[in-house]
């Protein structure tokens, strides 16, 4: 990285022993409604299972979240149909990663004023089976997506820092902070998160 910028894991999801659980440093208490264990990639592994229409994992606001500036998200996940917009993982008035009704993937950050970020090309979300995609805002002018190692989108614009996640919703993982919306129809297995603080981070490797 660049720019005397600081690079810390704040969340990495799985499905442990007891359900969806953080396995970072930060040790975060999550809260999951209708969220089943269901098969993962590998023979043995377990995911979290979205049924489209009320599950979800909630980690609440907590410090992790004041600052972010840029933010990476790297998860796995499979989509068993697309029905409209499905949020992957939306921060609060901060940032969102999320699949719309043609199939395309989109990631944005909130600057405090507008939503801004990258969106891929229609299709570029297969249905019915495992796939990787990451995000990321390096909190100056650089966003990008990418699906199974291939970057699918990408934007040069200085938006400037995003917002730290906002009271009362925090992060919401399969869907929209809001109210039972935009709720992922699909698994996911894992789910890492990293905040940039300070400008100019590089992208993922």
């Amino acid at each position: 990285m660049t720019g005397g910028g600081t690079v810390e894991q704040i969340l990495h999801l799985v499905h442990g022993a007891g359900g969806p659980e953080d396995r970072s440093a930060r040790r975060q208490q999550v809260v999951a409604r209708d969220v089943a264990s269901v098969r993962g990639r590998s023979p043995g592994s377990r995911a979290m299972g979205f049924d489209g229409r009320r599950s979800r994992v909630i980690v609440r606001p907590s410090d992790a979240w004041d600052v972010l500036d840029g933010i990476r998200v790297s998860c796995w996940i499979w989509v068993s149909a697309v029905r409209g917009r499905h949020t992957i993982v939306e921060g609060y008035l901060a940032f969102a990663l999320f699949i719309d009704n043609d199939g395309s993937i989109a990631g944005t950050v909130y600057d405090g004023f507008d939503w801004c970020g990258v969106q891929s090309s229609p299709g570029a979300v297969p249905v019915g089976r495992w796939m990787h995609v990451s995000f990321f805002y390096d909190g100056v002018d650089t966003c990008a997506l990418y699906v199974d190692g291939d970057r699918c989108a990408v934007e040069y614009t200085p938006y400037g820092p995003a917002q730290g996640v906002a009271w009362p919703y925090g992060v919401n993982i399969g869907a929209w902070p809001d109210g039972d919306k935009r709720i992922l129809d699909g698994r996911v297995e894992e789910l890492v998160v990293w905040r940039l603080v300070g400008a100019g981070s590089g992208p993922p490797p």
